[in-house]
């Protein structure tokens, strides 16, 4: 007999074996739309690939290599931008666009970079100062280094949904880790140790010339950032839902009226017995 099957709502707390889960399903399920997020990912890095193949060594390549790094990382972090916004209008019950999400992105991306650029300057200090807390004693403050990046780790959540920028993203990224930061490490990892399987295969195209390998490495970088983002975009919907202990919907925008048909009922307790 065939129990009534509840919709999934992503936006509700769940366990880290659903986090995992529905991050799978809703990527296969938009598998095209959060793919080519990721694959905007991909030009610079195998231009990078390009121009240590014909440069080498020589000190002009190193250069445009550094340069093309960091305009890469700015194309990654619209990406991820983009990604958020694809997730949440997932789970409100809506089909992700590539264009509507990217033009989110970049309506956001200057909170984005102002955000990031906060946490890594104060990270960098901490980084700097563990030896004086090491010197001193201080273990405590020396393990600060860790504690704050889990912390801080949602603040591009903060300001994709919240709209929040610089301090207030990192305040509101700390707030609903606090009290939860083992779990929330535990949950980060284990999204890591998944994600990182298909990029140890891909090392062995290191073995390759560059630009082989640079295809390689970047199409399997923009593969898997979509189900990154997805996952810690749930885990962050589930810390909002545990912390506030109130209905997401009175955080984020309402979903639509379809929203139970983001993902398919799951089998268990939430679907068949």
């Amino acid at each position: 007999m065939k129990n009534e099957r509840k919709a999934v709502s992503l936006r509700a707390p769940h366990d880290a074996g659903e986090i995992i889960g529905y991050a799978y399903r809703l990527y296969a399920r938009h598998f095209l739309a959060l793919f080519l997020l990721g694959l905007t990912t991909a030009p610079l890095q195998m231009l990078a690939g390009v121009i240590q193949d014909r440069a080498g060594n020589s000190n002009g390549g190193q250069l445009g290599i550094a340069g093309l790094q960091l305009l890469s990382a700015l194309v990654i972090l619209v990406a991820t931008g983009a990604l958020i916004h694809a997730v949440n209008d997932i789970a409100s019950g809506q089909a992700p666009d590539f264009n509507r999400s990217l033009d989110a992105a970049f309506e956001r991306f200057a909170a984005l970079l102002t955000t990031n650029l906060l946490g890594g300057v104060l990270t960098l200090l901490s980084v700097i100062a563990i030896p004086y807390f090491v010197v001193r004693r201080r273990f405590d403050a020396a393990l600060s280094v860790p504690y704050f990046v889990v912390r801080w780790n949602f603040s591009p959540q903060a300001v994709m949904l919240e709209g929040k920028r610089n301090w207030a993203a990192l305040d509101a990224s700390s707030s609903i880790v606090k009290g939860r930061w083992w779990r929330t490490l535990g949950v980060l990892l284990l999204i890591t140790l998944v994600a990182i399987g298909p990029f140890m295969i891909a090392g062995a195209a290191q073995a390759l010339p560059a630009i082989a390998a640079a295809t390689v490495l970047s199409a399997v970088f923009a593969l898997m950032l979509p189900f990154i983002v997805g996952a810690q975009t749930l885990l962050y919907y589930d810390l909002r839902a545990r912390t506030l202990q109130l209905p997401i919907d009175e955080i984020l925008p309402p979903p639509a009226e379809d929203a139970g048909q983001a993902l398919p009922p799951a089998d268990g307790p939430d679907g068949d017995q």
